[in-house]
């Protein structure tokens, strides 16, 4: 079986490593590169996991530097007494002193312990010892990509590069095969040939002790917190608690409907939460919620799938009764579909740190915190970047910029624009940057917080689950993206900072200073004023409102007139007659395929004949 090591100064790629080397059946060996006080300096050592437990004892460590905190070789070593059988440590920098070489062999005598060496290595220091293995590191894949990882640093630095010069120099920094140790090994030099046949040997020791798997099925949710003034609450069950909060939810908000498909439906959904065990993760939205709303911040009405649950409405976390809508609760839950529950909710933008800090406080700071993002390297901007820094003159990057479109690929605009495939193809240097830009495009930039999601933990650290790095707002930011998170079993939520909000919430402050008693959630819907203001054309960018108002008031006169302005906004259309037509179909399939006709005649359960429910949600 094929083998590879990842050891970054930080964690970033660990989970994505994982799932490809699953991918290509590759045994991949975890491990972190840290640099621990030795004197008055530092030396850089490779730490690689044996076991499990190791890889989890690494994203404590991981953190541990992330946010700032320095060991000395000393302090490692006194600390990690407990896992010396769970790692292999390398210390990777070149020792030129025998004093270094013995203290550093007492010090870690009851570790498996190396010295790391390669070729450009002084060879007669490490001839005396018998722990030597071959640790040239490698950031590409072959020596054509060299210029890939120059030009990525270079841009990193802001430093710039001659592009002639790139050209003709190649990287030593690539994945070493048998032929390429052939041409460092020249014949007759006994002692380096000694040193690499042991470290080689030693590199397939191990090899061999770091075969482990990973293993990280099941769920990590929080458990709900009861509050202050829930405590006479606290003896129930979470189960129990969320059916009071719905009980308590269809006396206040369902006065004078018919209860009887109100109760078969959410006794289903009800059920479906419990069996899925996601009773805490509907009482910590519906705790937050709460709290923005008692302290007038104001909330979304709902977003996404989660309007489709009835669960969700009579806790407050939604404002659109998903009955009176046709709307699906399989879409947001289903047991068929083994996922997270999926409720984004909006806050306005400038008060919903507020929501978050709380969810902090209440929860603890080691089991909050955000999520990291990457931004990438776009077309436009790998483009740019790369002929930025290789030195291209002032007015050959405003032709770049003009024939870079930022909503095409690299490859599209070249097929696309002749001005930019003739200065392409006009010089071997031309040729050159673009094959680097084609190099860069998609490829991670800077890393960055994710806009909205944060992530809760059970009863134990986030720093059990996942490595972490410092923030800026909650106390700490996954070194995992959203989608790592998630796949070890974590819960991520959505607290999304929408402008328009803010904006609502000034103008309802502006109203009750006339009217005090004025409450948006209970404003009508069904208003023939707001009607009457878009068949005058008297609104600014509402085409997704309409589109929405096409939806709810489908069939109605007000839907019929919403189509046209629809048609008039989108299309200029000022036929009647062709406004409709052009509108036909997507008036008479929204919702599409097969949901279509569930949400015309079904508001219980859903059932299909042929499809199962995973299959349906791609139809």
């Amino acid at each position: 079986q094929r083998q590879m090591c990842i050891r970054d100064r930080n964690m970033y790629g660990a989970i994505k490593a994982h799932k490809e080397s699953k991918k290509a059946g590759i045994n991949l060996i975890q491990g972190l590169e840290v640099s621990l006080g030795y004197g008055i300096g530092f030396l850089k050592f490779n730490i690689l996991c044996k076991t499990e437990k190791m890889f989890y004892k690494l994203l404590e460590i991981s953190t541990k530097f992330m946010n700032g905190e320095e060991w000395t070789i000393e302090n490692f070593s006194s600390e990690m007494k407990e896992y010396s059988d769970d790692f292999v440590l390398i210390v990777v920098d070149e020792l030129r002193d025998s004093m270094e070489f013995s203290y550093l062999s007492n010090l870690f005598s009851n570790y498996n312990f190396y010295f790391g060496f390669n070729e450009s290595f002084r060879v007669s220091p490490y001839s005396f010892y018998e722990n030597v293995v071959y640790t040239k590191p490698s950031y590409y894949l072959n020596k054509e990509n060299y210029q890939q990882v120059i030009v990525s640093r270079a841009i990193r630095d802001n430093k710039k590069l001659n592009i002639q010069e790139l050209i003709t120099i190649s990287g030593d920094e690539f994945v070493r095969e048998q032929k390429d140790f052939e041409e460092i090994l020249a014949p007759g030099d006994e002692e380096l040939h000694s040193i690499f046949k042991k470290s080689f040997e030693n590199q397939q020791n191990i090899v061999d002790k770091c075969q482990y798997e990973l293993n990280f099925s099941g769920y990590h949710l929080p458990k709900y917190i009861y509050g202050e003034k829930e405590e006479i609450f606290a003896k129930l069950s979470s189960k129990e608690y969320l059916h009071y909060l719905v009980q308590k939810g269809v006396k206040e908000k369902l006065v004078g409907k018919d209860l009887y498909p109100y109760k078969k439906r959410y006794s289903y959904e009800l059920k479906i939460i419990d069996e899925m065990g996601f009773n805490d993760y509907f009482l910590i939205v519906y705790d937050f919620v709460k709290y923005a709303k008692d302290n007038g911040i104001l909330v979304g009405a709902g977003r996404g799938s989660a309007a489709g649950s009835l669960v969700c409405y009579l806790l407050d976390i939604t404002e659109a009764d998903p009955l009176e809508y046709n709307l699906l609760f399989e879409r947001f839950l289903n047991k068929e579909r083994i996922s997270m529950p999926d409720i984004d909710i909006d806050f306005q933008d400038t008060r919903r740190d507020e929501v978050i800090k709380y969810v902090e406080e209440k929860y603890g700071q080691d089991k909050v915190a955000q999520i990291i993002t990457f931004t990438t390297f776009q077309s436009k901007s790998a483009a740019r970047e790369s002929a930025r820094i290789l030195q291209f003159d002032e007015q050959t990057l405003k032709f770049i910029s003009s024939n870079i479109s930022s909503t095409r690929t690299l490859k599209e605009c070249y097929e696309m624009s002749e001005e930019l495939r003739a200065f392409i193809n006009q010089s071997n240097i031309n040729k050159r940057w673009f094959s680097i830009a084609l190099s860069l495009e998609n490829l991670p930039k800077n890393p960055s917080v994710h806009a909205a999601g944060i992530v809760i933990s059970d009863d134990k650290p986030l720093v059990n689950y996942a490595p972490l790095a410092e923030s800026n707002m909650t106390k700490y930011l996954t070194q995992w993206t959203m989608d790592d998170v998630e796949s070890v079993g974590l819960l991520k939520i959505d607290f999304l900072g929408i402008r328009y909000l803010t904006m609502v919430s000034s103008i309802v402050e502006e109203i009750k200073k006339e009217n005090p008693t004025f409450d948006i959630t209970k404003i009508n819907y069904q208003d023939p004023k707001v009607y009457e203001l878009f068949a005058k054309g008297k609104f600014g960018n509402a085409i997704p409102l309409l589109q929405e108002l096409v939806t709810i008031q489908k069939g109605t006169e007000n839907g019929q007139e919403c189509l046209y302005m629809l048609a008039k906004a989108e299309y200029g259309m000022k036929d009647y007659e062709a406004a409709s037509e052009t509108f036909r179909k997507y008036y008479q399939s929204y919702p599409k395929g097969i949901y279509a006709e569930m949400a015309q005649f079904n508001i219980g359960p859903v059932s299909y004949t042929h499809l199962t429910l995973p299959t349906s949600d791609l139809v």
